[in-house]
Order: C-alpha cells, then sequence, then structure tokens
C-alpha cells in the first residue's frame, strides 16, 4: 500500500497516475499557470488589482499574492474570483 503524505509547504506530492499514460502534474506550474490568466483576464478587462480586490470582497494583497502566484488558490476562492471576472471556471485553468 502506497501512503501519500500532504505537506503543503512546496513537498512534491504525486497529483496524476503514472504507468497509464498520464504525466504527474505540476501543482507549482499549475498555480503559475491560473495566476498569470487570473492577471492577465483583469488586465484585458482594465481593472486594477484593487478593483478585483474590492469585487472579490478581499484584501489587495491578498490578490497581488494570488496573481503573482505566491499561494495555493482554494476552489472556493478561485470560484469568487471567476465571478468577478465574469468568467468560467475552465477559461481559468486548464
Amino acid at each position: 500500500m502506497r501512503r501519500v503524505i500532504y505537506d503543503t509547504h512546496g513537498a512534491d506530492v504525486p497529483c496524476g497516475r503514472t504507468g497509464f499514460g498520464l504525466q504527474r502534474m505540476d501543482h507549482v506550474k499549475e498555480i503559475a499557470h491560473i495566476a498569470s490568466r487570473i492577471k492577465e483576464l483583469r488586465r484585458e478587462r482594465r481593472l486594477t488589482v484593487q478593483e478585483l480586490a474590492y469585487r472579490c470582497d478581499m484584501e489587495r494583497s491578498n490578490l497581488s499574492r494570488i496573481e503573482a502566484g505566491r499561494t495555493n488558490l482554494t476552489v472556493r476562492t478561485l470560484c469568487v474570483i471567476c465571478d468577478a471576472l465574469n468568467v468560467a471556471l475552465r477559461d481559468v485553468i486548464r
């Protein structure tokens, strides 16, 4: 039996299966992709970080950390941001 230890401090935790044609997901790359998509969509809508943070009911510093990829988003927070940007979740994630 394989044990999985969950660590939120940067450990290399396997997210996908191998051996069945699936590759392991790199959570750091995925977080960076989501962060850059949020920033890109915000800029397309000509919103400042402060304006989007207000729409999301969060501190500007929290949104800045999200856009910089320095935090691991919850699904709830991601949904709040998508609602504020008026986009579907699938438009932000791969």
